[in-house]
């Protein structure tokens, strides 16, 4: 009930120690076939966060300490029914880690990746991609500061994200 997307951090580096439980929680959410088609590049390296945060635009007016790259593993599927399956698998995955990551006292931010050939060919520069691998999303990782806000958004009521019995013509 607590986690929230935060954009201000303490200047503290966040090692990978700290958020290694968090991963291994994520490990254990369902993929299909239990084939986990997702990896999850941690860098803590200001100069690293950077550049990758830099790319998308999303990362404007605050720094992140630590970021994740969110990708997905397109290996061993060869049918155009699966396109989406290592998305979902990654972002599953995601989830658990997210929620993992705020029960250890480091918080999070998401920042969608626009998937657009320039960005891409940027990013395989900074980080090593295989060719069937594509980024899903990064996340920032830090140790929330006290004195930072958060935006505050209402969560939709549940009667509005589900409707049961509901006849299909």
């Amino acid at each position: 009930l607590r986690r929230r997307s935060v954009r201000f951090y303490l200047d503290r580096i966040v090692e990978f120690e700290a958020i290694e439980p968090a991963m291994r929680l994520a490990a254990l959410s369902p993929s299909a076939c239990n084939r986990q088609s997702y990896r999850f590049l941690f860098h803590n390296d200001k100069e690293t966060v950077r550049k990758i945060s830099q790319l998308p635009g999303g990362f404007t007016g605050y720094e992140v300490p630590s970021i994740v790259t969110v990708i997905a593993c397109y290996r061993g599927y060869f049918d155009e029914r699966d396109i989406n399956v290592p998305i979902i698998d990654a972002s599953l995955a995601v989830m658990s880690f997210l929620f993992a990551l705020e029960t250890l006292g480091l918080s999070s931010v998401c920042m969608n990746w626009p998937s657009l050939p320039d960005y891409e060919k940027q990013m395989r520069k900074l980080v090593a991609l295989d060719d069937d691998e594509v980024i899903v999303m990064l996340i920032g990782v830090g140790y929330p500061s006290p004195d930072g806000r958060v935006a505050y958004s209402a969560k939709r009521d549940v009667h509005d994200l589900i409707q049961w019995n509901k006849n299909v013509e």
